[in-house]
């Protein structure tokens, strides 16, 4: 027993020093490898390891919140069991999944953390980059799981018209749109998607910005000292 509570304490100190990294690499995992994953049949699994890891070093950034743990895992819990399931529900002429509901939430919640991290900062470091730039794709993942949500209710949203399951065409979307590349190969259609797709790219804009700012703020102070 003692040995093993060791070995906790171990992984706690090593992932609390390693959160930035492990972060960022959980994001850009997901992201690259999912195109390939998602038509294997072990596709939902992959979406919930990657999901686990982004919660599990998020809530390793800012380990004082703990009263948001709890809700946090069990949103993880559910997520899990909505991916795996394909839970869903119709509505209208669609239908309505629950994951990306819960996986938006997760996001918010990972994001919250970072923003909580970055704004307190006062020293950059190697964590406080791999958070500033695992926060920028998880704001972009965060909107493929709100698009997702769209194509859901409405499959002529998007131009061409989206898969249901076509998780990394949203993320590639969402990435583009936030970058303000805007390659065109695929066009929000629906007034509505169109505003939000707006709104994603001028929250890209304020973030670097933001972020850019605050970080060279910290830097200033540290390079005199």
């Amino acid at each position: 027993m003692a040995r093993r509570s060791w070995s906790r304490r171990r992984i706690r100190i090593w992932l609390r020093l390693h959160r930035g990294s492990v972060l960022l690499g959980c994001a850009v995992l997901s992201l690259i490898l999912l195109p390939l994953a998602q038509n294997h049949p072990a596709a939902p699994w992959f979406l919930v390891a990657t999901g686990a890891g982004l919660l599990g070093a998020g809530a390793a950034i800012a380990p004082q919140a703990r009263l948001g743990l709890r809700p946090a895992f069990a949103l993880c819990a559910i997520w899990a069991v909505a991916h795996v399931t394909d839970l869903a529900m119709p509505v209208g002429a669609g239908v309505l999944a629950l994951a990306p509901i819960v996986g938006l939430a997760i996001m918010l919640l990972v994001l919250r953390l970072i923003m909580h991290e970055l704004t307190r900062t006062t020293r950059i470091t190697e964590n406080v980059i791999a958070d500033a730039l695992a926060g920028y794709l998880l704001i972009a993942m965060a909107f493929a799981q709100l698009y997702r949500v769209f194509a859901d209710l409405d499959p002529t949203a998007f131009d061409p018209p989206i898969e249901h399951l076509d998780h990394s065409a949203l993320n590639y979307f969402s990435i583009t749109t936030m970058a303000s590349v805007g390659f065109g190969d695929i066009r929000p259609v629906a007034p509505f998607v169109r505003m939000v797709s707006a709104l994603e790219a001028v929250c890209g804009l304020f973030y670097m910005a933001v972020v850019i700012a605050h970080l060279v703020g910290a830097y200033a102070p540290q390079r005199r000292r």
